[in-house]
């Protein structure tokens, strides 16, 4: 075997190589701490805050309408005690239920407004949470037949041809529901 002449070094040299690595770096690091390098100072600009346009403002409207509507109709079917026995058959208080809808009013286009079933109250009932999100115990056809039974096989019909018809609400229908929905929930007490 040849030598290339490499000599391993020994633990204390080792050592010793890692203690002036060490020593090396923390004068480094005192003199940087000594003389520190002028940081680039970096003026920010106040981000100005513009009022949101037309449809941001429609869209929060929206929500906050939803918001009330839901507590109004969920308060709405409840008794003295705050329970209630929902569309599906479930009983529960009226903060645990869901404002289900028979059919669904969600925008189908952010460019269409919706339909002409937002806030339609007779569209809407409480609902248990599984029955809103998963359809439990086929809990649709339990709900039309509810709807059914309650409203009548006519206005059931009437709503499914609303739920074609696109409608745009304004700020001020928008405000003035919330508003509306915000007194009928205040005469309910619960």
């Amino acid at each position: 075997m040849k030598r290339s002449g490499f000599k391993r070094p020994t633990y204390e040299q080792i050592i010793k190589a890692q203690q002036k690595q060490r020593a090396r770096a923390l004068e480094r690091a005192a003199e940087r701490r000594a003389n520190p390098k002028p940081k680039p100072v970096k003026v920010a600009k106040p981000k100005e805050k513009r009022p949101p346009n037309k449809k941001e403002r429609v869209k929060t409207l929206k929500a906050k309408v939803w918001r009330m509507f839901s507590k109004y109709i969920r308060a709405k079917y409840a008794d003295r005690m705050g329970y209630l026995v929902t569309c599906d058959g479930k009983r529960m208080h009226w903060k645990e239920a869901h404002c289900g809808h028979l059919f669904h009013n969600s925008e189908r286009n952010q460019s269409l407004g919706g339909n002409e079933l937002w806030y339609y109250e007779k569209n809407f009932a409480p609902q248990s949470m599984p029955g809103n999100y998963f359809n439990a115990d086929d809990s649709a056809k339990v709900y039309m037949m509810w709807a059914i039974q309650q409203y009548g096989a006519e206005e059931v019909a009437e709503m499914r041809r609303m739920k074609e018809r696109q409608r745009d609400f304004t700020e001020e229908e928008l405000q003035a529901k919330y508003e509306h929905y915000r007194a009928e929930f205040d005469k309910i007490g619960l």
